[in-house]
């Protein structure tokens, strides 16, 4: 008898950012890339051809207001995912730890 099963399934959650406007974000942005002296230097080190927060910045959501309210909603459509997914977290929760600018 033959069977067929699922391999590699991929789930993808699609949902709109609430309100978050996209502009508002890439102001955002870019006024803190041009404070970061230290995320220019590790862009410019690592021959990246850009900027990246990376490593510089790790507090991006209290830094401002556009992050803040970006990690309230990916938060929450992290959680919605996980239950439609059927995620076993046992007792834990999903936690956003880090937002980098590239």
């Amino acid at each position: 008898m033959a069977e067929i099963e699922n391999l590699f399934v991929t789930r993808v959650y699609r949902a709109e950012t609430d309100g978050i406007a996209p502009a508002d974000v890439a102001r955002a942005c870019r006024a803190i890339a041009g404070d970061d002296k230290a995320g220019r230097a590790w862009s410019k080190s690592k021959s990246y051809k850009g900027y990246t927060s990376y490593g510089s910045l790790t507090d991006l959501p209290d830094r401002g207001p556009e992050f803040g309210d970006l990690k309230r909603v990916l938060d929450r459509h992290v959680t919605a995912f996980a239950e439609a997914t059927s995620f076993d977290l046992g007792r834990r929760r999903l936690k956003l730890d880090n937002i980098w600018i590239n």
